[in-house]
Order: structure tokens, then sequence, then C-alpha cells
């Protein structure tokens, strides 16, 4: 059983595996040019600082947020390690540089788990019945939250989130909780 971390680095091969085929054929430049445009892209759309401060219960349960969230965490982490392991690959052993950045490849992994069952759950709220659509949309909001905030230091640090958010996701988790026990 264990933590399943060969299985979460097999995911991070696969995903590093797919950026290879899609930047195949590309001389260098333009591969950076690519990534360098999609990350202007992401910063634009996810550093705004309406995004950045904005702490109502509105938003903060808003499934594009969370979307938002979950794929700016996986494609940066993508694209710093795809980034690392070429820079530091030259010379060096492939199996030493992918453990020396272990941290970084469970990293991606488990942000990219958690990005596919956040939109699947997300998926399942908007085709359940309409009875049961507010709980279902409580509890999946009750789950990004919840995984955002375990992976709080990583968006504070990148400048995805304030610190004014921060409490502010923690305590609409509570609110959450506090909604969900009468159900």
């Amino acid at each position: 059983e264990g933590d399943n971390t060969v299985l979460v680095q097999q995911v991070t091969k696969y995903l590093l595996g797919e950026m290879g085929k899609e930047f195949r054929g590309k001389t260098p430049l333009q591969g950076a040019l690519t990534i360098f445009g999609r990350q202007i892209e992401q910063a634009a759309r996810h550093k705004n600082p309406m995004v950045i401060y904005n702490g109502t219960e509105r938003h903060l349960r808003d499934f594009h947020l969370h979307k938002n969230a979950f794929a700016y965490r996986e494609t940066t982490l993508l694209f710093d390690l795809a980034a690392c392991l070429r820079s530091k690959r030259r010379g060096q052993d492939f199996f030493d540089v992918w453990n020396a950045n272990l941290d970084t490849v469970v990293h991606l992994g488990i942000a990219h788990t958690e990005r596919v069952i956040l939109e699947e759950f997300q998926m399942t709220v908007k085709m359940a019945h309409p009875d049961l659509r507010p709980v279902l949309r409580s509890l999946c909001a009750l789950y990004a939250l919840h995984r955002i905030e375990k992976d709080l230091g990583w968006f504070m640090s990148c400048g995805y989130f304030s610190p004014y958010k921060a409490r502010a996701i923690h305590h609409q988790i509570v609110k959450l909780c506090r909604e969900l026990c009468d159900h």
C-alpha cells in the first residue's frame, strides 16, 4: 500500500511525456517562447489583484476559482519541473536529476490527480438531480478549498493568493462544515 509515491511519479512522467510531444519539432527558442507566453497569460488571468484579494463567500465557492487555481498549480509545477530537469540534465544521469527534484515530481503528480478529481466532481454536480445540487455543490467547494488550504504555502509563495484570502479560505471551510452538518 504505502503512500503511492511510485504511482504519483508515473503520473508526472506521463505529464512530462505529453508536454514533450507538444514541443517536439520546435526549436528551443520556439519552445521557450511558447512556455513564456503561457506563463504570461496565466499571470494576467490569475494574478489579477481583484482575484488575489477577493475573499467573498460567492467568490470562494465559485467553481471557476477552484478549477483555475488547480490548473494554475499543475501547469506551473509542470513548466518549472520541465525547466529544472532540462537545465540540470546536461552531463548528469536522468535518474539522479529526477531524484534531486522528487519533491516537485510528487507535488505535480498529486496536483494533477486533485485537478482531475475536482473536474469530475464539478461535472457530477452539474449533472445531478436538482434537489441534490446544493449539497453536492457545497461538498465540492469544501473539497476544493480544503485541498487549496493544504497547499496554501505554495499558492501564497507564487503570489496566487493573498494572506487576507488565505484567512478567508479557512473561514469558508469552517462555514461549509457547519452548513453540511445539517445534511
